[in-house]
């Protein structure tokens, strides 16, 4: 059992550590004050239902209080940019973490064990998709499920409601759901197999138009890892490059990145912004793109090997670049 001694003590750790070494701008450091307002208790948490006590199987009422089912079993956290600007307090201890996220991910370390993560999730990170021989990335991943498997700890192996629902915890659940919405290496949509019977096709598909774009996904992923200066750009290339949701069968723009050389190329971004955010906005969009990603890759591969068409692909794509975005 994982007690607030223990939870205090990462942010001791990360209080530590001199930052400003890969960013000379960050000067933040906590004092006693701020550890008091860490072990003091979340005062933002959504509010019990009132039948909490009544025996009902009604998935719908379920369904109204989900996040309050959610925030008390740490799946979620009310904790958001407007509590943030509200009660400043909250500021500090956020952005260190951030910083002593990376900072674990770049010296191989985690937040717990790195061996209690098969034990939350039953499997090994190659399981994910995730390989050993792709460091940076493989690193990042393993703290953030180290992070992961210490939030498993506090909240299904007998951690008291005080803990539970401490500052100090919410916040690390939010860096939780924050850094797993550009680290998570697969897409939970991707295996049907997982959701049947669980999520009907209609509710799959409302899931699917709100998870966060690949575009918008790729470029908040290189403005977190900048933020830091914990990486250069060339590590930053290579923990995209190695990052596997962001090299999916249904991320790319094929033949794009065979004309440009590049998944990063600013050409390749600015079309699967406009893949993103304009073209799967339409049922007729959705049959495009999946006919797209069918027939593209071997004329890809044939465009990618000669230069002539390469050159012409080339300059039909910026073009059509300036007509769409008249750039």
């Amino acid at each position: 059992m994982i007690g607030m001694s223990e939870i205090i003590n990462i942010y001791r750790k990360a209080n530590e550590i001199d930052f400003s070494v890969y960013n000379p701008d960050f000067s933040i450091k906590l004092n006693e004050d701020d550890f008091r307002f860490l072990k003091s208790g979340f005062e933002y948490g959504p509010k019990p239902p009132e039948n909490t006590g009544s025996e009902t199987s009604d998935f719908s009422q379920m369904m109204e209080n989900a996040d309050y089912y959610s925030y008390n079993a740490g799946v979620t956290t009310p904790l958001d940019e407007s509590i943030i600007n509200k009660e400043k307090k909250f500021l500090k201890p956020f952005m260190l973490l951030r910083y002593y996220f990376f900072y674990l991910a770049k010296n191989s370390d985690g937040f717990t064990d790195q061996r209690e993560i098969r034990e939350t999730i039953g499997r090994s990170l190659t399981d994910l998709g995730i390989s050993k021989n792709e460091k940076l990335f493989y690193d990042i991943s393993r703290t953030y499920w180290t992070l992961k498997a210490l939030l498993h700890n506090i909240f299904l192996n007998g951690s008291s409601d005080e803990i539970k629902f401490s500052n100090a915890v919410q916040l690390l659940i939010e860096l939780d759901i924050g850094l797993g919405s550009y680290f998570y290496p697969t897409d939970v949509l991707s295996a049907p197999s997982s959701l049947t019977g669980v999520i009907p096709p209609e509710e799959q598909e409302l899931l699917r138009k709100m998870q966060i774009p690949d575009s918008v996904r790729l470029r908040e992923t290189q403005n977190l890892l900048r933020m830091t200066g914990i990486y250069n750009e060339d590590e930053i290339k290579q923990i995209i490059k190695q990052n596997p949701r962001l090299h999916s069968d249904k991320s790319g723009c094929f033949i794009a990145t065979a004309v440009f050389d590049s998944v990063n190329a600013k050409e390749v971004m600015i079309l699967r912004q406009w893949r993103d955010e304009i073209i799967l906005k339409t049922k007729f969009g959705e049959i495009i793109v999946k006919n797209y990603y069918q027939y593209s890759p071997p004329i890809a591969k044939i465009i990618g090997r000669n230069s002539v068409l390469k050159s012409t692909a080339k300059a039909i794509i910026k073009c059509f670049i300036k007509i769409i975005y008249n750039r």
